[in-house]
């Protein structure tokens, strides 16, 4: 193998490393994305079931 294709080959891997390094950055910034949004959507369920139950409470009695 010469010098030349030695070099290239590391500035290919080099460059599949980053290429996996941004991928994998930007999945697991869309998974803690997506998450979040999962929660919030589960908190305002929660929200609006106790409004409910505090409403139904307050004309029960």
């Amino acid at each position: 193998m010469t010098d030349q294709t030695s070099i290239l080959l590391v500035v290919l891997l080099a460059a599949v490393v980053a290429a996996l390094f941004v991928y994998n950055r930007r999945q697991k910034q869309r998974f803690e994305d997506e998450r979040a949004e999962r929660r919030r959507k589960l908190e305002q369920i929660k929200a609006d079931a106790r409004r409910k139950q505090q409403a139904s409470e307050t004309d029960g009695t």
